[in-house]
């Protein structure tokens, strides 16, 4: 809980209360993962709801680090315990002040507490105060002057204060605080307990932590995401086979590049299939080349227009590149049998213009005589 002294407002102190603290949503603080988290008032919060070591046992500063509650328990800027500069705002009640050289809440005697009343008593803060004996032969009962207070003036409040009987103001709760943590809305009387990860994968936005507070999410997030623009946290893609600037599937722009021996053409990867020249001067990854003497049909690579490659269909024989050949089945490869010479054993071994790989056969005598079949010939 936040360290708290009473001081005097025309009273006489006797002495703090040193086991009368706020509230204490500290301990219900929590490392959530999401660091850098400020509450930004809107004149409910309660920056008094603390322990005395300030954050429920954060753990030291580093990429691990996580002090979500930091501000709930600050009121004013600050280092929090990851080392990070947080911008608290002074959220706390009426009846505290704060404290800028601590950013703790400290509790003040409201004024006129003692009117009405008489001797010793205790004020809001749960201080111990001298009030002056009754005026005007009025007898002090209950420390009060004159009339007797009802029991239980609270009744269902939780916390902040109210009027007994005699028209005095009291307390509730813990001296107007939640007394199991939380944060009160003074004006219902009830205690709140806010989210312990209000942020939850939010970052470089506020959100409301359940309570009515504003709290401001960590302008980044843990590695590898990144802050969308949306203020999400987000895990941008992998560059894959993509090269150049491309989007991180983030909101954001990358810069990719490409392995060894190879280009980044039209957005991808490409390795280059090392052909000495090309109809259209270029290989199939957009790199010059030297210009091929014959054109001919696309061979189905990215640039549409090289030479056929091994395998490649050559229709009407053309279409190979010059280094290779058209069979008879219209396909370039790197050699054939050119027409009218042998030996094949298929058409696929001839040359463009064949039409036939015959066999010929050679007998060893005159009648039923065993007979030899000879190496085909390119027809």
């Amino acid at each position: 809980m936040l360290p708290e002294s009473g001081s005097e407002s025309g009273q006489d102190v006797e002495g703090p209360d040193e086991g009368t603290t706020p509230d204490g949503d500290a301990a219900n603080d929590s490392l959530s993962g999401d660091a850098g988290i400020d509450v930004v008032d809107d004149g409910q919060g309660d920056a008094s709801d603390a322990s005395d070591s300030g954050d429920g046992g954060a753990v030291d500063g580093g990429d691990a680090c996580a002090d979500p509650n930091y501000c709930a328990t600050h009121c004013a800027p600050g280092i929090d315990n990851c080392g990070l500069q947080r911008n608290c705002t002074d959220n706390c009640p009426s009846n505290r002040t704060c404290d800028p050289t601590t950013g703790n809440c400290t509790c003040m005697t409201a004024a006129g507490w003692c009117s009405g009343r008489c001797d010793s008593i205790q004020d809001n803060c749960g201080n111990t105060v001298m009030c002056p004996m009754c005026e005007g032969g009025l007898l002090c009962t209950s420390n009060t002057c004159g009339c007797v207070p009802l029991p239980n003036p609270c009744g269902s409040q939780q916390c902040g204060q109210v009027l007994d009987s005699c028209g005095h103001p009291v307390t509730c709760g813990n001296n107007g605080l939640c007394a199991s943590g939380g944060i009160c809305d003074a004006d219902a009387g009830t205690c709140c307990t806010p989210s312990p990860n209000p942020c939850g994968g939010r970052c470089n936005v506020s959100v409301d932590n359940g309570c009515g507070q504003m709290v401001a999410c960590p302008p980044t997030c843990g590695s590898p995401e990144v802050c969308d623009p949306t203020g999400s946290c987000c895990s941008p893609v992998s560059c894959g086979n993509s090269c150049g600037t491309v989007s991180n599937g983030c909101g954001g722009m990358m810069s990719c590049g490409c392995g060894m021996n190879q280009v980044c053409y039209s957005g991808q990867c490409c390795t280059p299939n090392g052909n000495p020249c090309s109809p259209n001067c270029y290989d199939n990854c957009g790199q010059p080349v030297a210009c091929c003497p014959e054109g001919g049909p696309p061979d189905g690579g990215p640039d549409g227009g090289s030479c056929g490659q091994v395998g490649a269909q050559c229709l009407g024989g053309q279409g190979c590149c010059t280094w290779l050949k058209c069979t008879a089945t219209q396909t370039c490869e790197s050699s054939c049998i050119p027409q009218g010479s042998g030996p094949c054993s298929s058409l696929a071994n001839c040359c463009y213009g064949a039409t036939s790989c015959s066999m010929g056969v050679m007998a060893d005598g005159a009648g039923p005589v065993p007979q030899t079949t000879m190496p085909g010939m390119c027809q």
